[in-house]
């Protein structure tokens, strides 16, 4: 009788022993070795950033990176590999982007993740090669060209120094800043109420007349002009200082 209580008992122990090592195995957390994954590695994920990227900027252009952040790597399960980008906003004016990574493995998504950073292109621009003042007439000696982040500045920034050669300054410019076509204007050649020149011409047959200028004008600009004689209000267009021409 006790021999089979003794068997009862260790019976008991192997069967609880064997219940604590499946509770165990489950609890465990599973491990992969390395033949059950595939690694992605960072340069393949900012090949992929670059990429997508891309389109953001003109054709030809190298992508530079101010600033990203990417992991190390992405371990996935072993399977068909694949990866869809969400560029989200694109990039804004300062350069700053954020897009979404989903990784899946034979269709099914299984791991996502975010890559952010700050990126632009070099290239040359126009700049202030010395302190220009506010109502300055633009001359070559005022302007230089140095490579700058492109991501920094608006599609307005100036990239050959002809563009501003004989503008005027709107504002005062810093040494060394970028030029822009919005901190130019024309050269003002004509005031208002000034007497012009009024020129009309067509094929063979030219008329002149004095006129007053009812609008300050530049060159290349229209501005309305009074006819002295005939007190008639036409529009031309300032040809030069004290011209205007008008069609008929």
């Amino acid at each position: 009788m006790a021999l089979s209580s003794a068997y009862k008992d260790t019976g008991r122990r192997f069967a609880l022993a064997a219940l604590l090592a499946a509770v165990l195995a489950v609890m465990q957390p599973s491990i992969c070795s390395a033949e059950d994954v595939q690694v992605v590695p960072k340069e393949t994920l900012r090949t992929m950033t670059v990429e997508t990227l891309s389109g953001y900027f003109e054709k030809g252009k190298e992508i530079k990176f101010y600033e990203i952040h990417l992991p190390e790597e992405v371990k996935l399960p072993t399977g068909k590999f694949s990866c869809a980008v969400d560029p989200g906003k694109g990039v804004d004016g300062s350069g700053r982007f954020s897009l979404k990574m989903s990784f899946s493995v034979d269709g099914t998504v299984r791991k996502a993740l975010w890559v952010w950073g700050r990126v632009g292109t070099a290239q040359k621009m126009v700049v202030a090669a010395r302190p220009i003042k506010k109502s300055q007439v633009i001359t070559g000696a005022d302007l230089g060209l140095a490579e700058l982040e492109s991501s920094d500045f608006g599609s307005d920034v100036l990239t050959d120094p002809g563009d501003a050669v004989g503008l005027v300054a709107v504002n005062p410019i810093r040494a060394g800043a970028s030029i822009k076509a919005g901190q130019l204007k024309p050269l003002t050649i004509i005031k208002r109420g000034q007497l012009v020149r009024i020129i009309a011409a067509s094929g063979g047959l030219k008329v002149t007349a004095v006129g007053t200028a009812k609008e300050d004008g530049a060159i290349g600009g229209d501005i309305k002009v009074e006819n002295v004689s005939s007190r008639r209000l036409v529009l031309g267009r300032v040809v030069s200082e004290g011209l205007v021409e008008v069609s008929f």
